[in-house]
């Protein structure tokens, strides 16, 4: 399977996580008032497994960012990013998106554990495929990038 091809799958179950989100809160089992949109919450762990997982190496590509703009550009995260801007993005939220690795992740494993099964499967195989692209998007995957890699799939168990 190609990466265009894999990248093609990750966006159809995109979309079906969120509506998965979507029949959470409107069956009341997500409460949004109280906790924000879901889809908000997810995004914000998703941009920052991408940055963490494109930073791993050092180098912010073109290939890396193309994917971030291609893949979540015409959802609703409307991510849109030149190498710059998801560099001092990177550099303003670096402690944050190590915290999200190290706290955020588990703690969206456990939540979505306890409203639904499929939920927190969906979220598991997101960020799994979301890894494997990121990490290979440039043709270059370094050993940091896997190393950081291999830990986001231990947390993701």
């Amino acid at each position: 399977m190609t990466i265009n091809e894999r990248i093609e799958g990750l966006k159809v179950n995109y979309e079906q996580f969120i509506h998965g989100c979507d029949a959470l809160e409107e069956g009341g089992l997500w409460n949004v008032e109280e906790k924000g949109d879901l889809e908000a919450w997810i995004a914000n762990d998703i941009l920052c497994v991408i940055i963490r997982l494109v930073a791993a190496d050092g180098k912010f590509t073109q290939e890396e960012v193309d994917f971030i703009n291609n893949t979540f550009g015409n959802t609703a995260l409307g991510f849109c990013y030149s190498i710059e801007e998801l560099k001092e993005v990177y550099n303003n939220c670096q402690d944050k998106i190590d915290n999200l690795f190290e706290e955020g992740i588990p703690e969206t494993i456990k939540i979505l554990s306890d409203l639904d099964e499929d939920a927190v499967n969906g979220y598991r195989n997101l960020l799994s495929q979301i890894c494997g692209i990121v990490i290979e998007s440039d043709s270059e995957i370094s050993p940091s990038e896997t190393e950081q890699a291999k830990y986001l799939m231990d947390l993701l168990k």
